[in-house]
């Protein structure tokens, strides 16, 4: 028997479907879910990236899930040359994201996309940063040490983690099948419907119609959008995907990217690294690591990386 269960978590939709597994699973896996929000969010005082940041270059004792996220995170970083940077919590801040989106002011004006022409996303750049190296995962002693001047943002690949981390667990509790969604963050695990899960891709200018559709067996996919969280600060239009190189939010002429991946982490971070990149970095970003998927550029042309094909239906 399958359940099929939404709600609210992690600042975004969930949904949680799950075939096979005891009666009480759905509730397990939606109270982990709930643990590592505690664990992660930068909005809640006592958890374990809040007590980071807030106490620059002490080492802050941290749970091993914390341990773990970082770790992913700063491979992530390390992997994509810095196009994807955990470390801008800071900036992030400063842009006005300094609470939950919901008490944020959404602009009154329809999505209008700016590109900035004068850039080259490919060589106009310079994405690799260096934080990410400072700081110091000792998973012998549990702690986490963040250099003054930066912040850790768990930001998408949060999601990206919990629903692997949620994934796997319902698998070793007993589900022969689950798709695990937070706010477009997938994993899938197990055998889905007819031996395989089919996924859309939502138009971002036109949320109402899909630009594609494809079918993997298992893996995680992710959607970044500079269209999705979009606020008022200041008199300017931002969006959570910064850039870097700036510190502000990313103006390359990409304006959503799905990827496939092997687990919903990794789609994650690439996703949000190919926005920021660009499109022809971005292409350059799923050869070289493995991953592929679809980007939208500012003029609403798809670009299909390697290997997407196979998937496609």
């Amino acid at each position: 028997m399958a359940a099929d269960h939404h709600f609210e978590a992690m600042g975004t939709r969930a949904r949680l479907f799950v075939h096979g597994g005891p009666a009480d699973l759905v509730a397990r896996l939606e109270a982990r879910v709930e643990e590592l929000e505690d664990a992660w969010s930068r909005f809640r005082p006592d958890s374990d990236v809040s007590r980071m940041n807030a106490d620059p270059g002490s080492a802050t004792s941290v749970s091993p899930d914390t341990i773990d996220l970082v770790r992913h995170a700063l491979l992530a970083s390390w992997e994509t040359g810095g196009w994807f940077d955990p470390t801008m919590g800071v900036e992030v801040a400063a842009a006005g994201y300094d609470r939950t989106f919901a008490r944020l002011t959404r602009p009154t004006s329809g999505f209008v996309v700016s590109v900035d022409t004068t850039t080259d996303s490919v060589t106009g750049v310079r994405p690799w940063r260096g934080h990410s190296a400072h700081i110091d995962v000792d998973a012998g002693r549990q702690t986490v040490t963040v250099p003054a001047g930066i912040a850790f943002d768990p930001g998408g690949i949060g999601k990206g983690r919990a629903a692997d981390l949620v994934a796997e667990m319902a698998l070793a509790q007993g589900a022969t099948g689950v798709m695990v969604d937070l706010g477009g963050d997938i994993r899938f695990a197990g055998t889905g419907p007819r031996g395989g899960w089919s996924v859309s891709i939502d138009d971002p200018f036109d949320r109402r119609a899909a630009i594609a559709s494809f079918r993997i067996p298992a893996g995680g996919v992710a959607t970044s959008s500079v269209g999705k969280r979009r606020w008022s600060h200041a008199g300017a239009v931002n969006h959570h995907l910064l850039d870097p190189s700036t510190g502000t939010s990313s103006t390359s002429d990409v304006v959503s990217a799905t990827v496939l991946a092997t687990e919903a982490w990794w789609a994650e971070a690439i996703a949000t690294a190919a926005v920021v990149a660009g499109v022809d970095r971005g292409l350059e970003l799923c050869a070289a690591t493995g991953t592929t998927g679809l980007l939208i550029d500012a003029a609403g042309h798809a670009h299909r990386a390697e290997l997407f094909e196979a998937f496609a239906c």
